[in-house]
């Protein structure tokens, strides 16, 4: 009838309501930021899963013989000026 996400979003309500005196727009609120937060934490999983597969590329490709030039992405020091 119910699945396992529908009885812990009814456990939060509950547990808001009941448990923490929040009305529902307050609720509603509470609900949706935790919607978008789970959406995030998912982007950045994705995103985190092609810079580690992009990063595997590089390195096996480095590893393949391709020439230093093309592989070196050292920084560069920079002289700044001090106002002293």
């Amino acid at each position: 009838m119910y699945t396992d996400s529908d009885l812990e979003r009814l456990d939060v309500i509950l547990t808001l309501g009941a448990g923490h005196g929040v009305n529902l727009a307050g609720i509603e609120i509470i609900l949706n930021m935790r919607e978008k937060m789970i959406e995030m934490e998912r982007q950045m999983g994705e995103f985190a899963q092609v810079v580690q597969q992009e990063l595997s590329r590089v390195a096996a490709s480095h590893n393949a013989g391709e020439t230093a030039a093309a592989c070196d992405w050292r920084a560069t020091p920079r002289l700044v000026d001090s106002y002293q």
